[in-house]
């Protein structure tokens, strides 16, 4: 029998970070220097980060930032809300100091390997 008309899945490659983490390190400041560590609203986080509001731009971000684990929901449902990790704090935290170049250089790394399409890449050119 052919496989054209069975009814088999494709599998879906793992969703990728919508900006990089330059770009979500500087979200995360902004959220930070407007809420701390306060778990907010999702529609107030949109406001910290720098947009409007609700928008497919907003929302990528945020998306974004979940993904390089620089915050996470906390709560679900239509007041959901969403705050910064530990590691996203410790980040926002500490400066760029020799004397925490190392502790940075590790959250950072662990940062941009957190998305799942990132994890499998590295895995396999670690196989090369």
């Amino acid at each position: 029998m052919s496989e054209t008309g069975s009814t088999r899945k494709k599998a879906r490659s793992p969703s990728y970070p919508a900006i990089d983490l330059g770009t979500a390190m500087e979200h995360a400041q902004k959220f930070y220097d407007a809420q701390g560590r306060n778990p907010v609203v999702v529609d107030a986080a949109y406001d910290a980060l720098g947009y409007k509001g609700k928008s497919g731009a907003s929302a990528t971000a945020l998306a974004a930032l979940i993904k390089y684990g620089l915050m996470e929901y906390v709560s679900s449902g239509k007041s959901r809300r969403v705050a910064l990790t530990e590691r996203g704090l410790r980040l926002c935290i500490i400066d760029a100091s020799p004397d925490h170049a190392d502790e940075r250089s590790k959250l950072l790394r662990e940062a941009a390997l957190t998305p799942k399409v990132f994890r499998k890449r590295t895995a396999v050119a670690r196989c090369m």
